[in-house]
């Protein structure tokens, strides 16, 4: 429709202006009479009837009468408008009610007439440049694009109206009308010409800056409350990426200035996108700081003007989308500059470690107010970059400014437990208490961040720090303990006595608090560290009586126990309950029980567990064969590590390169050098895989080993097992 009126202009003589251009002799044409009288009856015509809803317009021209009506057929439209076009221009405007355009382009889009919509539009754009009217001109645009937008957006037919209209009259006025028609798009959500119309105006700026003297350099040609609207609806509707991408080409033009043509909505907007899409919000970021700066700078530091830029909502939302997407020096940098541009605007700072004595002051902010999330976010980063110094003091800003909850103080304490900082936890802790006491009963410190205060001193061995803290919480009594606090509890209690333990035990079965199976485990972990075989029994035995099904770990501290006491006999009873039970046994449990028969009984003890595995019909597994070679390389007993190697791989479990490269490595005798070679020999015999099983490094420290001890003889026969495990180009 649009391109058959602005080709029809392009068809006529180049002198001829847009008016001309759309302009066709209506004496040279005729409204064709019906053939079939009944054709024009309402009830033989295809149209389907629609109920009048023209408002009262004023006209007094018949043929403006012709084209508000419905049953104006399409030829006889034209015919009405080219014969408009004879009249006299300011007379019909005079008599015609400005909305009348717009209504019969509503009407001859409704019946589908996209021959009669072009000439109504070439009509109008056939007026004078001191009679064009921009609200005439943003209906009819709106009502086009509204038609066009349950289609597709034709991006090449809108810009080429909008060219032809920017000849006529200018693009101060194409951008004017287009202010309103982008920020009626948005509230239609027509979003995709409402972007597309925004970027068309943008282009228009410096070609208006340059010929329109009265436009002003600081007034902007696009309100930024109309591109935060449009922003803002984007991502109501879910647009993320739409959104960064129009931010960036918005950003991306020459004229923008970002106090001039952007405002902190469209900032906000970005910066949510930005998480969504999980894209860093680094260029969104930088405008938003040249934003912040300038916006300051326009001010002139007056506290009122500041303030009712509420900068420091953007600043928690850059900070916020910095930290979701793990940019964390950035979040930073964002921090320290909403701190600078404090000092900047008051004058001093407001706060300093000089301040603080025994009368607690409040810090209230004239501008820029932070909120516990901004510091929750800070803190964050700095425990990413482990940046501690501006952790300490990003909380000792939260406490000063009283804004500091769960998430500000739980968040310190998570701190002092990654990095067992016991001595912050107390400062932490400190002030925790002064906010309880402070909002009387408002607020208290959940049970997780004791947990994690509890955790923190366990790890530090500050037992009687943690004692003294569980008795705070068992004074509290809206404060219910769970099974992390039992665990953390046992674990500052591992050195305390067994009765001691027990009165704690006792202490949370009165909150009908149950062990669960990590407490289980937590304080059979407990009885094997001081060999408490009898205490690990009445444990198993509770766990049973409970229905807490043990896992290895539970297994591994029984076993250990028995192990540690020499009672070969109860470690493979413990090893057949695995198994009745189908728990598969690990490396620590091994490594666990093997150390222990060692050190209780010897190294015969160790060998002894194949022998009674076997005679109860017992799988040996894979995790006994690595700790006996493990342990027998360390005390260098090579020859018969040797022969567990070899047996461990006639079981099916392979001896790893570096195993094998250490046992080698505590061969020192002839017999010892002897029997790894030829052990290693078997190790080759048959078929070798594609990708060499062992390191080259490690037949060449060979090879080295049998030169210094004059066995050459046995080099070849190195450098051919070399050659067949694919080594034989990497052999010197």
């Amino acid at each position: 429709m649009i391109r058959r009126a602005c080709q029809r202009a392009a068809a006529l003589q180049s002198r001829a202006r847009l008016s001309s251009s759309f302009t066709v002799s209506a004496d040279v044409w005729r409204p064709p009479r019906d053939s079939n009288p009944r054709s024009s009856s309402p009830r033989s015509h295809s149209t389907p009837r629609h109920v009048n809803r023209t408002p009262k317009l004023r006209y007094k021209d018949k043929y403006v009468s012709a084209l508000l009506s419905r049953k104006t057929t399409s030829d006889s439209f034209v015919f009405a408008c080219r014969a408009l076009r004879c009249k006299d221009e300011i007379m019909l405007l005079a008599d015609t009610d400005l909305r009348a355009w717009n209504e019969a382009l509503k009407r001859r889009l409704e019946v589908r007439d996209e021959r009669g919509a072009a000439e109504l539009l070439a009509l109008v754009a056939r007026f004078a440049p001191e009679n064009a009217s921009e609200p005439v001109w943003i209906d009819l645009l709106f009502t086009v694009l509204r038609q066009r937008s349950s289609h597709v957006f034709r991006t090449e037919e809108i810009h080429e109206l909008l060219g032809q209209l920017k000849k006529r009259y200018g693009p101060l006025f194409v951008a004017r009308v287009l202010v309103e028609v982008v920020n009626g798009c948005a509230n239609n959500k027509m979003l995709v010409a409402a972007q597309e119309l925004l970027l068309y105006q943008q282009k228009l700026w410096s070609e208006i800056r340059k010929s329109e003297w009265g436009v002003s350099s600081q007034e902007p040609l696009m309100p930024p409350s109309v591109v935060g609207h449009l922003m803002a609806q984007m991502t109501a509707k879910n647009k993320f990426k739409e959104v960064l991408r129009l931010g960036n080409e918005y950003f991306a033009n020459p004229e923008f200035d970002p106090v001039r043509d952007f405002q902190q909505q469209g900032f906000l907007e970005l910066f949510e996108a930005s998480v969504e899409t999980e894209q860093s919000p680094r260029k969104i970021v930088r405008h938003f700081l040249d934003y912040v700066d300038e916006s300051v700078r326009v001010s002139g530091r007056d506290l009122e003007k500041v303030k009712k830029l509420v900068l420091e909502r953007g600043f928690g939302a850059a900070i916020q989308s910095c930290v979701a997407t793990e940019e964390f020096s950035l979040a930073l940098h964002c921090y320290l500059t909403m701190e600078s541009t404090r000092e900047r605007i008051i004058g001093k700072e407001e706060f300093s470690d000089s301040d603080a004595s025994e009368e607690k002051i409040r810090v209230v902010d004239e501008v820029l107010p932070v909120d516990e999330n901004i510091y929750v976010n800070v803190m964050k980063a700095c425990r990413s970059l482990k940046d501690f110094s501006t952790l300490k003091e990003a909380f000792r800003g939260m406490v000063a400014r009283g804004v500091g909850r769960s998430a500000g103080y739980g968040s310190a304490i998570r701190y002092c437990h990654e990095h067992l900082d016991p001595d912050f936890l107390e400062e932490v802790l400190h002030e925790v208490f002064a906010t309880e006491e402070e909002l009387a009963g408002a607020w208290m410190l959940e049970v997780e961040n004791y947990n994690d205060a509890l955790g923190c001193y366990a790890a530090t061995k500050k037992f009687e720090q943690a004692k003294e803290l569980f008795s705070q919480m068992l004074n509290n009594p809206f404060i219910r303990p769970d099974h992390i606090t039992m665990l953390e509890m046992v674990e500052n209690h591992r050195d305390a006595p067994i009765e001691e333990i027990y009165n704690l035990m006792d202490a949370f079965l009165q909150w009908k608090l149950v062990p669960n199976l990590q407490v289980f485990t937590s304080l059979l972990s407990t009885c094997m560290r001081r060999r408490e075989l009898g205490d690990a029994a009445a444990l198993i035995k509770a766990m049973k009586q409970h229905g807490v099904v043990l896992d290895v770990k539970a297994y591994t501290s029984i076993a250990f126990i028995h192990a540690s006491l020499g009672d070969l006999k109860a470690v493979v009873g413990v090893l057949r309950d695995m198994a009745n039970q189908g728990i598969a046994t690990d490396t620590v449990f091994f490594d666990y029980v093997i150390n222990a028969l060692y050190g209780s009984c010897g190294i015969d003890m160790c060998f002894s567990l194949f022998r009674e595995l076997s005679q109860e019909d017992l799988a040996i597994p894979e995790g006994l064969y690595v700790a006996l070679v493990d342990l027998g390389t360390q005390i260098g007993l090579i020859e018969r590590t040797l022969h567990v190697a070899y047996n461990m791989e006639c079981e099916g479990f392979q001896l790893s390169s570096e195993q094998l490269h250490e046992l080698m490595m505590r061969c020192h005798s002839d017999a010892e050098i002897s029997e790894f070679v030829r052990t290693f020999s078997l190790l080759h015999q048959g078929s070798q895989p594609d990708t060499p099983r062992f390191e080259v490094e490690l037949y060449e420290d060979l090879i080295s080993m049998l030169t210094r001890n004059n066995r050459k003889n046995e080099v070849a026969k190195v450098q051919e097992l070399a050659k067949a495990a694919g080594h034989g180009d990497l052999i010197v």
